[in-house]
């Protein structure tokens, strides 16, 4: 009888020490200390004709991002056939070589590998990420994508009926509505950030057209290379030589994206959408160029706002008032000035209530306690190693380095210049770069049932706007 009992008490006295060692939940877990990043220098050399090449070696993976980038792309457009670059890069893989578009498909499916062609406002690129037991075989794809697409009138009569079907569709999508509004305001309609292809526009773009647009731009003086992964600098450069050594002519494009004017006052644009359930809300103004010094305050002054799921915005948003499933916010670094945004979903009945919420932030972000600048410092350092864990992520951040010209030791830096940042600096940012007086305001959702409760805020002087003006015409479908 004593023996069971000195069991029992024994087992007390364990589930005891067990419940005596439950972690600690009421204050949060020490951070570690973030580590320190050491990317290798991104090397440059020339193939035969005279092309450069970015190249960085990342062994321990066997995978390899190759990307051949060419200056021009949708700023380039012509008034009159918006849309044009666009389905230039479309088309380029729609068939190369002696592939239609369905064996080319094919055989990049069969292969395993990821080939894509894509436009931006300032850029044309293709782009291959393949196993390296692959890499002879998808760099001949590669080679035709580039250098023989077909370009086949077929092709281009499917694909601009896909695009008609996506620009009927998109009168129906708040959330498109309500970005392409947002960007006409910031931008001006004319401005290539803001342009979008219309029904003209698209049925004015012929395939002698698209041909004419891959020729200038596609060239061999207009274009670089950028490697990463797994493979040797001779070895590629003797594959890049074989495939693209002869691809000569051209010249190279200088592209220029005018600055938008600085956003003066606060006005308020309405969109109507009846029977929305919900209203796209979009708040901004014109940002900053990349290259300014403010970068690293911008960075962190904006985890504290809406770039981080325990932002204000966030927090506020959709923890504390439940309006919508997120809140965030972010500022747009293109070549040129981009943009500051402020965004959500939120639901139509409390959407005065959540633009209300919305102006707190955006002004209370002037002043930051210290443990937020601490807290938002250490998400910054501790997740920036994380960005060049796979070969896709470090080649987009060498494309971004290369775009911006960054300086070499600028990955290297990135941690210690977070850290040192102090809270005069991002308050000043803050002060700075997010301006609720001198703001766009864009509002897509039922005006019958919101704007009364809009008006009733006084925040400014209130447009309304049709879905015709922001997106033109419903196109005709046949």
């Amino acid at each position: 009888m004593k023996a069971i009992l000195a069991f029992f008490l024994g087992l007390l006295l364990t589930v005891h020490s067990l419940v005596a060692q439950k972690a600690d939940r009421t204050k949060p877990p020490v951070s570690e200390a973030p580590r320190s990043l050491m990317v290798p220098k991104v090397e440059q050399f020339i193939l035969k004709n005279g092309v450069k090449v970015y190249y960085l070696q990342k062994t321990g993976v066997p995978h390899v991002s190759i990307t051949i980038r060419s200056n021009g792309g949708t700023a380039n457009d012509p008034e009159d056939k918006i849309g044009l670059a666009t389905a230039t890069a479309t088309l380029m893989r729609d068939g190369a070589g002696n592939r239609n578009a369905l064996q080319l498909s094919d055989e990049i499916d069969y292969l395993g590998i990821m080939l894509q062609s894509y436009a931006s406002a300032d850029e044309m690129s293709v782009g291959l990420f393949t196993p390296v037991s692959r890499l002879d075989a998808a760099l001949d794809l590669m080679r035709d994508v580039v250098l023989k697409p077909r370009f086949e009138a077929a092709e281009w009569e499917r694909r601009q009926r896909e695009s008609l079907v996506a620009l009927a569709q998109a009168h129906d999508e708040a959330r498109i509505i309500a970005s392409t509004a947002f960007n006409q305001l910031i931008y001006g309609k004319a401005h290539p950030f803001a342009r979008r292809a219309t029904e003209s526009t698209l049925k004015n773009i012929s395939i002698a057209d698209i041909q004419g647009f891959y020729r200038q731009t596609i060239t061999a003086a207009n274009s670089s290379f950028l490697v990463v992964g797994d493979v040797a600098k001779e070895t590629i450069k003797a594959k890049l030589d074989a495939r693209f050594g002869l691809w000569k002519g051209g010249t190279a494009k200088k592209v220029t994206i005018s600055d938008p004017a600085k956003t003066i006052g606060r006005t308020l644009y309405l969109v109507d959408k009846p029977g929305a359930a919900q209203t796209e809300l979009r708040f901004g103004s014109a940002g900053v160029r990349r290259s300014t010094p403010d970068y690293f305050a911008i960075t962190i002054m904006n985890t504290i706002l809406g770039g981080s799921f325990s932002s204000r915005l966030n927090q506020n948003i959709r923890e504390t008032h439940g309006y919508a499933y997120g809140a965030n916010s972010g500022f747009s670094f293109p070549r040129s000035v981009g943009h500051f945004i402020a965004s959500s979903a939120v639901q139509t009945d409390v959407t005065d209530k959540a633009v209300n919420e919305f102006m707190k932030e955006l002004t209370n972000i002037r002043n930051v306690s210290d443990d937020e600048m601490n807290r938002a410092r250490n998400y910054e350092a501790l997740g920036y190693p994380e960005n060049f864990g796979t070969v896709n992520a470090l080649a987009a951040n060498i494309s971004e380095k290369i775009t911006h010209n960054l300086p070499d030791n600028y990955f290297n830096t990135y941690v210690p210049n977070i850290l040192g940042l102090t809270k005069t600096q991002i308050e000043r940012a803050a002060q700075q770069y997010v301006d609720p007086a001198n703001m766009v305001i864009v509002m897509v959702g039922d005006l019958s049932k919101i704007r009364d409760g809009i008006e009733a805020l006084s925040l400014g002087p209130i447009k309304v706007l049709t879905k015709e003006e922001v997106l033109g015409a419903i196109p005709v479908l046949k």
